[in-house]
């Protein structure tokens, strides 16, 4: 039987296109049959030939950052204030609306410090989970309590030395506190022997 008319059309079309792709691949071969060295230029990218060098830029050793940056801004109290938007005790979860930022975080029943319903006012800290935000150590707010601030070095010295200056000040009065002082610890053993 005869091949149709379709047949034999769509043959030389398929013939037509390897022989297209293996011109292409011709092509390619005598492209790259140059040197296997590549350049890095300065915008990155790859070339076969040398960068210019005249407008070189030198880089120090210490401004290279190496690794992954946490372009982030965290906030330096990372005690946040918000209100329970949705809370279901069945299910154990629920979303509070950070006051600062009008962001819904999520919070599990499990990081609750405190017993809270909704449109509770409370205190929280955030940190990242699977989904998002997550809510964690969150306690309503009429019973936090903040942390006390432990002094860097340079506040201690500062402290230490307004206490130095006060001192200086009421020095006289203070000595002769000490001078009492040690007169009662003097009369203190001899009144032990006067009672044995």
């Amino acid at each position: 039987m005869a091949d149709s008319f379709g047949k034999k059309d769509r043959e030389k079309k398929r013939r037509k296109k390897r022989e297209e792709k293996a011109e292409r691949k011709a092509a390619r071969r005598e492209e790259e049959s140059g040197s296997d060295i590549m350049y890095v230029h300065p915008d990155g990218s790859f070339h076969p030939t040398p960068p210019d060098l005249t407008n070189q830029v030198e880089i120090e050793a210490e401004d290279i950052v190496l690794g992954a940056q946490n372009n982030i801004e965290e906030d330096e109290n990372p005690i946040r204030n918000g209100k329970v938007s949705f809370f279901n005790h069945d299910k154990g979860f629920g979303f509070i609306v950070d006051s600062a930022n009008n962001q819904s975080v999520f919070i599990h029943i499990d990081s609750c410090i405190d017993e809270i319903t909704e449109n509770n006012k409370v205190v929280f800290e955030t940190k990242k989970g699977p989904k998002g935000l997550m809510a964690f150590n969150v306690q309503l707010k009429e019973n936090y309590v903040p942390p006390v601030k432990e002094l860097t070095e340079e506040e201690k010295k500062a402290a230490e030395a307004k206490a130095a200056a006060e001192g200086e000040s009421k020095e006289p009065e203070a000595k002769e506190g000490t001078e009492e002082a040690k007169a009662e610890t003097k009369d203190a053993p001899e009144e032990k022997k006067t009672e044995e």
